[in-house]
Formats: structure tokens, sequence, C-alpha cells
């Protein structure tokens, strides 16, 4: 029996919220070179910048750019997640 408050041993540990340098460039596709290098293009083009006093990125702010990216607001996806899942809005 697993202690309360303890986590199943197979659970895996929540995403972090918030990512370094290398984990954004990973999360891109590219490396953490190129990443430096069109950091200022994207950052123009609306990119999150990282947070101000912990100086990562927020991964909530990643995926909406993302997602506005590719035309769907945040909305959209999650509606599209809940329909794969059968969830009525």
């Amino acid at each position: 029996m697993t202690p309360a408050g303890a986590l199943a041993p197979s659970a895996a540990p929540p995403a972090p919220r918030f990512l370094g340098q290398a984990e954004v460039a990973a999360w891109l596709g590219i490396s953490i070179r190129t990443l430096r290098a069109r950091r200022p293009a994207l950052e123009a083009a609306g990119f999150p910048r990282p947070h101000p006093v912990v100086r990562r990125w927020d991964r909530v702010a990643l995926d909406a750019w993302a997602d506005a990216q590719m035309g769907r607001s945040a909305d959209a996806a999650a509606a599209a997640v809940d329909s794969l899942f059968g969830i009525a809005a």
C-alpha cells in the first residue's frame, strides 16, 4: 500500500511549469545555439520571453504561442482534446 500523498511507483512526476534554455530548445526541436541565434526574431514575432524573476520560460505560455502559430486558440485545443475523450462541452 502506498502512503498518503506519495506517488505510486509507476506515476511520473508532473512536468515542470518553467523550462530552461535547453528544455525550450528541445521543445522547439532546435539546438540551443539556434535558439540563441533566432531568439530576437522569435520574440519580435511574439514568442514568450523568460519570466523576469526565475529567468525561465513558462510552458503554458509556450503552448499558447504554438497554438496561435497554428491558428488555434487554447480553447480550441482544449475542445479538441475533450472530443478525443468523449467529454461534452
